[in-house]
């Protein structure tokens, strides 16, 4: 059914949803907005694909999907990853008692293609070998290219900016 996605032009966007199921496998969902309209005519019927694998193959298949995205997105992400950016990202990594362990990264939505360079850098930030030795961070995070709320999403999530609203105790990494 619509959630929201037919609004603001998410029609066309694509998204990557990781997560874990279970010990030792993983579900890799990719998701697309379409221009469907449910029965109570909301707009932007999402459809999803979802794969099942290893653990194991986590690496790979975020990799392969990072190597998929157009080259001008990949290089604006690397171009955006400054040491100064990585500095803001890694300290909100650090266990705090009472702070949640999530990344929650946002940038204005403009246009599907726009956002690939921030899936890029979702992708990127998951591959990292930094993140996974942080303390309480695993070496198969879970991830969400692209949501409109980050409340009970993965641990990093990429929302637009637009969709944030005025929220309250998070503080979101802003990407330009």
């Amino acid at each position: 059914r619509g959630q929201g996605w037919g609004m603001d032009g998410y029609t066309g966007a694509s998204a990557l949803k990781v997560f874990h199921v279970g010990a030792s496998l993983l579900a890799f969902s990719g998701v697309a907005v379409t221009d469907q309209v449910d029965e109570q005519g909301r707009r932007g019927i999402r459809r999803a694909e979802i794969d099942l694998f290893p653990v194991s193959q986590y690496t790979a298949r975020l990799s392969q999907r990072l190597w998929r995205l157009p080259a001008q997105a990949r290089i604006a992400a690397e171009r955006h990853m400054t040491r100064a950016w990585w500095n803001v990202l890694l300290d909100r990594l650090i266990p705090r008692p009472g702070v949640a362990r999530q990344v929650i990264l946002t940038c204005p939505f403009t246009s599907p293609a726009r956002w690939q360079m921030v899936e890029a850098i979702v992708l990127m930030v998951a591959l990292s070998r930094g993140i996974q030795m942080i303390e309480g961070w695993s070496a198969a995070p879970s991830l969400t290219t692209l949501a409109l709320d980050y409340h009970e999403e993965s641990q990093i999530v990429a929302v637009p900016q637009q969709a944030l609203g005025r929220i309250r105790g998070v503080s979101p990494i802003h990407i330009q």
